[in-house]
């Protein structure tokens, strides 16, 4: 066998021994109800898989280098008052050091992303020109120029999901994140498929039905699954998935999609905060961004 081949074998039956033993790390700890060897097996994590440095982000091209600069303005769970809120409250992250990141998302363009108030009330009135029925015509414009709340929501600029517009352009699909905490303190958890799996098959899928004893009920975690979902609570906050058969572990709010301007002068981010979704905007003020407005605008 040739040197080449047996390093390869000898390199992923090392990746497959270090994922095994992490796996195992969790198993031992959960069994001895141990949270010293939990916070070990954090800790862990978080030495295996650090944020980028200075020179890695440098070396990337300048959209992702804006991509890093954006999220860092953006993410900061424990000011949610702040920063769209939550149906779960304000404070869920409060007490959480560990936080969990999602290790990639698309970035995309668009001509604009920010309309002024009468730049969007302009949007409307031609959008309403170009959809509405002529017989509602006038009095949706009518109250279009006296900024109705609902005629905005659903003729303003911000009323198509950016998954649903056809104006967008794909700039680029980032992968292997790993931006900075610079806005509250935490240790960051960079979520890759492996970290992924590893919790997955610790804490199993044992679950109650959505809308099991009532219309409104979400899927929950139920017997083994949902003690293993108590003990990870001792040091991150995760919740099951809304309709069941899934887990969710990013420390929201987490990046849906990422919509720049083609001056990177404004940016928009469909953002998701655990069973919610919204808007933020972002303005680059001499190469700062500032996180200038956000709202939830949908939830499951």
């Amino acid at each position: 066998m040739k040197a080449s081949a047996l390093l390869i074998i000898t390199l992923i039956l090392l990746i497959g021994l270090a994922n095994a033993q992490t796996g195992d790390q969790l198993e031992q700890a959960y069994k001895e109800q141990s949270t010293v060897k939990l916070k070990a097996f954090f800790d862990d994590w978080s030495r295996e898989l650090r944020p980028a440095t200075t020179e890695q982000r440098k070396k990337m091209n300048k959209t992702v280098q804006q991509a890093y600069a954006i999220f860092e303005a953006f993410y900061n769970p424990h000011d949610l008052a702040n920063h769209g809120s939550t149906q779960w409250g304000n404070d869920i992250y409060t007490g959480y050091t560990y936080l969990v990141l999602q290790d990639g998302f698309k970035i995309f363009q668009k001509d604009k992303v920010y309309y002024t108030e009468e730049e969007a009330t302009e949007y409307a009135i031609e959008n309403i020109k170009k959809s509405a029925s002529e017989k509602y015509r006038d009095q949706l414009i009518n109250h279009a120029k006296n900024k109705s709340p609902i005629i905005m929501e659903n003729y303003g600029p911000n009323s198509i999901h950016i998954w649903q517009d056809s104006l967008k352009v794909l700039l680029e699909s980032v992968a292997d994140f790993r931006p900075n905490i610079i806005q509250t303190i935490g240790i960051p958890l960079y979520l890759t498929p492996k970290y992924q799996k590893i919790l997955d098959v610790f804490l199993g899928n044992s679950h109650s039905a959505f809308a099991e004893g009532g219309v409104m009920n979400t899927a929950q975690a139920k017997g083994e699954s949902l003690k293993r979902q108590q003990f990870l609570l001792n040091f991150i906050k995760i919740y099951y998935g809304h309709w069941g058969g899934s887990w969710q572990y990013l420390t929201y709010p987490s990046i849906g999609a990422l919509v720049c301007d083609k001056d990177m002068k404004y940016a928009k981010i469909i953002y998701g905060m655990i069973y919610e979704s919204g808007e933020a905007i972002l303005e680059n003020r001499s190469g700062t961004w500032k996180l200038i407005s956000m709202k939830r605008i949908w939830r499951e």
